[in-house]
């Protein structure tokens, strides 16, 4: 388990799919599992940190909600698309073509995973997930204790 509430009612647990994060939500004194939400197939956040300088999951008083830290979401960044519109300049601006070899800063050596981190909130009973990225650039979102 990777959070257990304060109240010890409830938990949860970060599995590691073939395709992203699972969090699985647990409660401990029926013995039933109240939620299970695939957090990087929604497309709000991208991978979990559950590293110790970087938060973790830490639960509201009401234990409806989880805050917990992610990556940004953004799309991959190909070289060449063949079938982009390359008329529209918006488009094109959003699509990230050419920026697929593009030095990204990184939190270094072993954390080199971690490029934008967010806060995001997760609401176990509808199992949605609200991003809060309107934390200035400078600024960083860890240690969310």
């Amino acid at each position: 388990m990777e959070g257990v509430s304060t109240k010890a009612i409830k938990a949860i647990e970060k599995l590691k799919d073939l395709y992203g994060d699972i969090a699985k939500i647990y409660d401990l004194m029926n013995h039933i599992e109240l939620c299970c939400v695939d957090i990087t197939m929604t497309k709000k956040c991208g991978l979990i940190h559950t590293y110790e300088e970087f938060g973790g999951f830490k639960w509201s008083n009401g234990e409806g909600h989880i805050l917990f830290t992610a990556e940004k979401f953004t799309r991959n960044a190909e070289y060449f698309d063949s079938d982009l519109d390359w008329s529209i300049e918006e488009k094109l601006l959003e699509s990230n073509i050419g920026d697929k070899f593009k030095l990204i800063d990184n939190w270094g050596e072993q954390r080199y995973d971690i490029r934008y981190p967010v806060l995001c909130i997760m609401d176990i009973i509808s199992g949605s997930i609200t991003v809060m990225d309107q934390i200035p650039r400078d600024l960083t979102p860890s240690y969310v204790s």
